[in-house]
Parts: structure tokens; sequence; C-alpha cells
């Protein structure tokens, strides 16, 4: 999750907005940087099972944090784009949306189970 999921996103969005640019009107391309997307977005899906493992005493309070990261991706979704889509245009919409989705890389790393956190405070 931490190298693929993110990147591949972010990748697959860029490619909306680059095949279009570079290629003009080549559908097959353009599915190619779909494909890349949905890749990617799949690589979010061990989080249902991840995240209530790394609070096993608390897993009603993990299971709602990750549903209140859906929830507000729902609405930090539209919203980035209202707020690029203005000025810079759908190309400036893909560019932010594409940096959130990097960014989700390096902090997936952050994610560690409770032993991991104990044995890195041993350290």
């Amino acid at each position: 999750m931490v190298y693929f999921s993110g990147t591949f996103c972010g990748l697959g969005t860029l490619g909306l907005w680059l095949v279009p640019v570079i290629l003009g009107h080549n559908l097959i391309a353009l599915f190619m940087a779909l494909v890349l997307y949905t890749i990617g977005l799949g690589g979010f899906v061990p989080l249902s099972a991840i995240i209530p493992n790394l609070v096993p005493e608390n897993k009603g309070a993990a299971i709602s944090a990750l549903n209140l990261g859906s929830g507000l991706s729902n609405f930090l979704g539209p919203l980035i784009v209202s707020i690029f889509i203005s000025p810079f245009g759908s190309a400036g919409a893909l560019i932010a949306l594409a940096v959130v989705y990097f960014l989700a890389s390096p902090l997936s790393y952050f994610l560690k189970t409770p032993d991991e956190l104990n044995q890195a405070k041993r350290a």
C-alpha cells in the first residue's frame, strides 16, 4: 500500500490530463491511464482489514475513524475540484488530486501496529 496505492492513483490521474494533451483522442491510452488508476485504488482496499488490527483493543473506534476518512473524502474531493477548476481549469484540478494521491503513499508509511510502535520506543 505504501508504494503502489497513492502512486498509481496519482499517475493515473495525471494520465487523465496528459494523455489527451499528448496523444489526442487515443481511447486505448486513456483506458490504460484509467487501468493504472483503478489498480492504485484497489491498493487502498486492505485498509478495511489493516486499520482495525492496528488497535485490537478498540476496533470500533478504528472502524469509525476509517469511516470518517471515507466520508471526508466524499466532501474533500469535490471541494478540491471546486477550488482548483475555476482558476486553473480541469488540468489544475487533476494535478491537485494527483498531489493528494502522491501524498497518501508516504503518509501510509506511518501506519504502525502497537508492537511496531513499542519496538520503536525501545530502540
